[in-house]
């Protein structure tokens, strides 16, 4: 895995890792037009892209760079931390749910669910 920026205390390493990918991601999506230019740039030549590139690769880092910041983290972090409140309340409710047809069942002499159900 790639080196992770940041790392917020509240997270595990996977989880930093997780949100550093989509963070990463994000800034590729909003920065397209200025990688794909210093990629067109570099296929042209193998030794020359160190001199021919150099504004192309400058673009394209100052774009990312914008988009990579400790505050755009947070922001990421944030939304995974509620993301994972709201998976975990939902499988809360579906077992609570799975406990409850199954008493009823039970409590009206039939088999209880099976999991196709």
């Amino acid at each position: 895995m790639g080196k992770i920026a940041y790392k917020d205390d509240r997270l595990g390493n996977m989880e930093n890792e997780v949100v550093f990918t989509k963070l990463k991601s994000f800034a590729r999506a909003n920065c397209y037009d200025e990688i794909q230019a210093f990629v067109e740039c570099s296929n042209s030549g193998l030794f020359s892209i160190m001199w021919k590139c150099r504004q192309a690769k400058e673009l394209m880092n100052v774009c990312v760079s914008r988009y990579t910041t400790a505050e755009y983290f947070d922001k990421f972090v944030e939304k995974h931390i509620i993301d994972m409140e709201m998976r975990r309340r939902e499988r809360n409710r579906l077992k609570l749910l799975k406990e409850k047809q199954e008493k009823e069942a039970i409590a009206s002499g039939r088999a209880p669910p099976t999991q196709e159900e």
